[in-house]
């Protein structure tokens, strides 16, 4: 799943007539990069959650005609990264759901992160990397989410084993849709808000660094511009 329904405020004026999906880095469109690196990585079918602008989406899925399957979900009202997903749950069957947001470009090797996330047997995956935020995931040693740092103000939802590290949110994770049922409706606005109320009720949820790999959320001007400068693309990407 893909999430893009959003209004891409931060990326201001560049997104007033295009969803920030179709805002281009190398003269492609983000989506078009994302969706590429999924059919090369094994991905067979694609849902994407769209609002603003959506029409715009649709018919660029439309005219590429993709050798997958790829479904556009609109949201009439906008549900956030929680409603969105909890929206699409009658259109999964039993396998492991990928979630990435579209205005995230990382170079991983995804087919590494599937078989940890199946060696790990928690029903959630979270890639995280050192890209430090106003918003980190607190990881106790075993890599199991415990917590949650916002504005500076850290939250235990969980005893840790042994001590803990901040660590950034890839916006990129494996979720098993057997959790659609545990979902609270209606669900909440942010999927990490959800997560947490999970770690409270003792749900292990695993996480897997992407180490040095390439990462950089295009949601500004700065960072989009910082992209079309840095971003190789996907397969291409060697640490420095």
């Amino acid at each position: 799943m893909i999430f893009s329904a959003g209004f891409g405020k931060r990326l201001l004026p560049i997104t007033a007539n295009i969803p920030k999906a179709l805002v281009t880095i190398k003269r492609r469109p983000i989506l078009d990069w994302i969706i590429k690196f999924l059919i090369q990585s094994g991905i067979d079918e694609i849902i994407i959650n769209t609002h603003y602008l959506a029409d715009q989406v649709e018919s660029f899925i439309h005219r590429k005609k993709y050798k997958i399957p790829i479904t556009c979900i609109y949201e009439s009202e906008l549900l956030g990264t929680g409603g969105g997903l909890y929206n699409t749950r009658k259109k999964w069957g039993q396998d492991n759901i990928y979630i990435c947001n579209v205005d995230i470009l990382c170079d991983f090797d995804l087919k590494t992160f599937f078989n940890f996330h199946l060696a790990g047997k928690c029903k959630i995956t979270l890639a995280v990397n050192n890209v430090q935020s106003t918003s980190m995931l607190l990881i106790d040693e075993e890599g199991y989410l415990c917590g949650w740092e916002q504005e500076g103000k850290q939250s235990i939802y969980h005893k840790p084993n042994g001590m803990v590290c901040r660590k950034g949110f890839c916006g990129i994770q494996f979720f098993n849709p057997i959790l659609f049922e545990q979902m609270q409706t209606p669900p909440f606005e942010s999927i990490v808000t959800q997560y947490m109320e999970w770690v409270k009720a003792g749900i292990q949820i695993n996480t897997w660094s992407i180490g040095d790999r390439f990462w950089i959320d295009i949601g500004t001007p700065v960072s989009l511009k910082q992209a079309e400068q840095s971003f190789n693309g996907y397969g291409n990407y060697s640490p420095s």
